[in-house]
């Protein structure tokens, strides 16, 4: 089990530096947009129907066939794969969607786990004129090991500081507990961890990401959503996908610990629509150099109702949730709160709980409206700093819910969708959330190299990327 060393609730202020100093952050700016046209991977499936039968001319047959054929391909599509993998390292195929500039360019040929299956030259020329690509991700670059190996006992303890947020509420963060978070100890790049389940800074992926980051000299501080990972709770609000204030207010804390660096942003599921939400809110007035995404539901209500994918959500999401509130209920109680928190206690969805808790904090009365304003779909196009988005085939997101081209349009944002897994990798103790994570250090590392190329610091500060 994991030491956590509390610290007493602290202001969103930290101490006062010991000496002047005088800081340039790293931004960087983008000008440029591709439209790009929506793919679809079943195009030919309608075709294929008719010509199997071409008896077949009433529509009676055709309608329910299909249906039964389109729903049959979308199942099995996430268990097979297209095409034999070339190696056991081969994690699976994956689509790129990004605007054609030589930024993307530079960020995907400088990522060890990504390939392309064309040459070195003809890539390099597709990357400035094309949107769309088809990439494989190799996981024989991330380390493999089982858990429970790599987290032995002690091995990664955290220290705590709990900040108070505008509304009384608490928001703390967690970082490892021999790093001074406000000294540099050689690790002058910062990354704000956003979990997307109860446990936070507890949760296995987390923990694997945490000691990931340090290998590859990032300072990780997890930032635990109102209540997660034993956070105390002080106001009737729970973590929902909505809390983009909270980021706000975690973001200006690290921001005033560590002036110097370069702080740099990822979520993960509901965490990942937090950190999109913010981005989204505050453009390009944000701290943040870059941020990844990592199975961002987008749109809230198809992701909690469709099936099967809401299975998954509830299944990530609401036990651990009625269990804080069962700690907490006291705070939910009283007939003028309008809590129903009886109904949340027996919740078996995700939906039933907002419906009884998360709608009521935020001041709806009607959950898909709460849904509504609460997903990130239709504000992609404000966020104002590169984000790579990330989808893994984790069955938690229904792929037509992603915005793709919503994405591929905003020059900031880029997509790594994933096609296909083989199966190699669905029997392998390591999930694929673990090679989306080692691609998450490896596209942040490569955008700190670029920006750090004199050439491209002035780029920045004249608002320019077309440069190679």
């Amino acid at each position: 089990m994991l030491a956590v060393t509390l610290t007493p609730f602290l202001p969103a202020k930290p101490s006062p530096s010991r000496q002047l100093r005088l800081y340039k952050r790293r931004r960087l700016k983008i000008k440029a947009s591709f439209p790009l046209p929506s793919p679809s991977p079943f195009e030919d499936l309608f075709t294929t129907l008719i010509s199997q039968c071409p008896s077949v001319n009433s529509l009676d047959f055709i309608v329910p066939a299909l249906g039964l054929s389109s729903g049959a391909a979308l199942f099995f599509s996430r268990f097979k794969s297209t095409r034999i993998p070339d190696s056991d390292s081969d994690a699976g195929e994956w689509i790129l969607f990004a605007s054609p500039t030589p930024f993307n360019r530079f960020v995907m040929l400088r990522c060890p786990s990504i390939s392309f299956k064309e040459s070195r030259g003809e890539v390099n020329e597709r990357l400035v004129k094309e949107e769309k690509h088809y990439v494989t991700v190799n996981r024989g670059k991330v380390n493999a090991k089982k858990k429970e190996k790599v987290f032995d006992s002690g091995e990664l303890s955290y220290q705590r500081v709990c900040l108070s947020a505008p509304d009384g509420g608490v928001v703390s963060l967690d970082w490892p507990v021999d790093l001074d978070l406000e000294e540099e100890s050689g690790l002058d790049s910062t990354l704000l961890l956003v979990p997307g389940t109860p446990q936070g800074s507890m949760d296995d992926d987390i923990r694997f990401f945490v000691v990931e980051a340090l290998k590859r000299g990032f300072f990780p501080v997890v930032m635990n959503p109102r209540g997660c990972a034993s956070s105390p709770l002080t106001t009737p609000r729970l973590f929902t996908a909505a809390d983009s204030d909270d980021i706000c207010t975690a973001i200006t804390y690290i921001n005033k610990a560590r002036p110097w660096t370069t702080l740099m942003g990822v979520g993960w599921g509901y965490g990942a629509n937090m950190l999109s939400k913010y981005l989204a809110e505050v453009g390009e007035k944000t701290p943040l150099t870059a941020a990844t995404c990592i199975d961002n539901p987008f749109d809230l209500d198809e992701v909690t109702r469709t099936f099967p994918h809401h299975q998954v959500t509830d299944q990530k999401l609401t036990r651990g949730l009625v269990d804080i509130l069962k700690t907490n209920k006291a705070l939910f109680q009283g007939k003028t709160k309008g809590f129903v928190v009886e109904k949340a206690l027996l919740a078996k969805s995700i939906r039933d709980f907002d419906e009884a808790i998360s709608m009521v904090s935020y001041g709806f009365v009607d959950l898909e409206e709460f849904y509504r304003k609460s997903s990130t779909t239709n504000i992609i196009k404000d966020i104002k700093i590169p984000v790579l988005f990330i989808q893994s085939d984790n069955g938690m997101v229904p792929v037509f819910s992603v915005p793709r081209n919503l994405i591929a349009e905003n020059p900031f944002t880029s997509l790594l969708l994933c096609s296909c897994l083989p199966s190699n990798v669905m029997d392998t103790e390591t999930s694929a959330l673990s090679w989306c994570q080692l691609v998450t250090v490896e596209v942040l590392k490569t955008i700190l190299d670029w920006a750090d190329r004199p050439a491209n610091q002035l780029a920045a500060r004249v608002n320019l990327l077309h440069i190679s």
